[in-house]
């Protein structure tokens, strides 16, 4: 019988935080074997923050972990994991290998939503790091003698990776799993390649796939490119720009946009740039100085009169900074605003008609950013505990995201010649269903079963997709 092979599928994630999917492989001679692909961390929402106490698998079961890309709320949770009882191999680009302890050591000092207390130690980081196996893109690794799996380069991030996992056994047809992480098609530093043809030609069981922007094409007007127009425009009004920016990727990508637009002669050179945090700061250095895969001629990629902030004397530094009124470039860890040390410098500008605050991303509803944005001049709000009357100027930009939209996922699919099931993952729940609903209409191959994945429900995978699905048996 063909299902005597199959794979059980349980995801851990209700939005864009906390990847964490569980397969379960059941082989006919009633072996077992159990793998992660990612081990995030929940953020944002406060009743998230309690899924962070505790991974509801037996993590000494777990044979293997796989790690599509070095963010948070993908690997945030590894050294938890490790505490629990895991102790197999984590495999992962070579390039994601080069840069992952950063964050995990940062994520030491984060305490759990209820406990009020730091979910690991970095003892349980060091436990970590040493589990984790580089593989080098595009070659074969043999986890185990019946699975095989492949990583190949995904343009969301340096290091980031689409992941492939091939399950065999003889006299059955295989189970091809493709995972497309957090995707993005392009990238500022490196290229991206297509899929290899024995990839995209190959009897697909399970495409998983993110959703972040699964409402909205790139088409999207709030995706035209406004960065750059409105950054030289605040440098001809002589206005400080305060940009907040995830430490890792966009970070970068904004140091190198800035270094183009001086090259260009659009801003001057003789402009201070800025650049806070102690994350941001060390995974920059790692971007200059590691074999990350980045093109040879943007390894050299800071702008002209750009300085880090010392960090033994960044109290100092800050306040020079922060009494200085002539215009600067202030770049800070701190996506949407509501963490890092990008909050001092939210905090001192809302009320300085002499600055522009841009934010680089998405900008969720319930996010301080979002507050800020719609707010009028004039108007009273709170930012950090104080109460501050907004007089700054304000923009944020789509144009910078690491994450597809609908129609570039939906091309990534279509560009697969047979896929049986596809799960959708990584994004708010209404938004999965909605990009569902898309997939349906849009898909070249109208058989091809689609999926929301959620804690509440598995599936059951076999070589022709899904067989069943089920209620799960576990507290998420």
């Amino acid at each position: 019988m063909q299902d005597d092979l199959y794979v059980n599928v349980y995801t851990r994630s209700t939005d864009v935080s906390g990847s964490c999917k569980l397969f379960s492989v059941h082989f006919p001679n009633k072996t077992n074997y159990r793998f992660l692909v990612d081990c995030g961390m929940f953020q944002g929402k406060k009743e998230n923050l309690r899924l962070n106490e505790m991974i509801p698998f037996d993590a000494e079961k777990i044979n293997a972990v796989f790690i599509t890309h070095n963010h948070t709320d993908h690997t945030g949770l590894l050294p938890l994991l490790v505490k629990q009882g895991f102790n197999r191999n984590i495999y992962t680009t070579y390039a994601t290998s080069k840069i992952i302890d950063i964050g995990l050591y940062d994520s030491c000092k984060i305490n759990s939503g209820e406990l009020r207390k730091p979910l690991y130690t970095s003892d349980d980081v060091e436990k970590t790091l040493k589990k984790v196996w580089r593989c080098v893109l595009k070659r074969e690794i043999h986890p185990h003698k019946n699975v095989t799996a492949r990583f190949f380069c995904n343009g969301h991030l340096v290091g980031a990776a689409v992941l492939y996992v091939t399950i065999s056994y003889p006299g059955y047809d295989d189970i091809n799993l493709l995972f497309t992480g957090d995707y993005n098609n392009k990238n500022a530093f490196f290229n991206v390649e297509r899929l290899p043809k024995d990839v995209r030609n190959s009897n697909i069981s399970a495409l998983f796939t993110e959703s972040t922007y699964g409402d909205i094409d790139s088409t999207d007007k709030s995706f035209e490119p406004c960065l750059e127009h409105n950054i030289i425009q605040a440098a001809k009004e002589g206005k400080t720009v305060v940009l907040p920016s995830f430490a890792l990727g966009r970070y970068q990508e904004i140091l190198l946009f800035l270094k183009t637009l001086q090259k260009q002669g659009k801003i001057p050179l003789n402009m201070e740039i800025w650049g806070d945090g102690l994350t941001g700061q060390e995974y920059t250095r790692r971007y200059l100085y590691e074999d990350l895969g980045i093109k040879q001629r943007y390894r050299d990629f800071l702008p002209y009169n750009f300085k880090f902030i010392p960090r033994n004397e960044k109290r100092k530094y800050r306040e020079e900074i922060l009494g200085d009124p002539s215009p600067k470039f202030i770049l800070a860890p701190g996506g949407m605003g509501y963490y890092g040390p990008i909050q001092k410098y939210i905090s001192h500008y809302l009320s300085d008609e002499n600055a522009l605050i841009h934010y680089l991303g998405y900008c969720a509803e319930e996010s301080k950013a979002y507050q800020l944005l719609n707010a009028d001049y004039g108007d009273e709000v709170i930012y950090s505990g104080i109460l501050h009357t907004k007089k700054c100027e304000i923009r944020r930009t789509g144009e910078c995201s690491g994450h597809a939209k609908r129609d570039i996922l939906l091309a990534f699919a279509n560009d697969l010649a047979n896929v049986k099931f596809i799960g959708i993952t990584h994004g708010e729940q209404e938004t999965r269903k909605k990009f569902a609903s898309y997939l349906r209409k849009n898909l070249s191959n109208t058989s091809t079963q689609i999926g929301v994945m959620h804690p509440d429900y598995g599936y059951r995978i076999t070589s022709d997709g899904v067989i069943k699905t089920f209620l799960t048996n576990f507290q998420n």
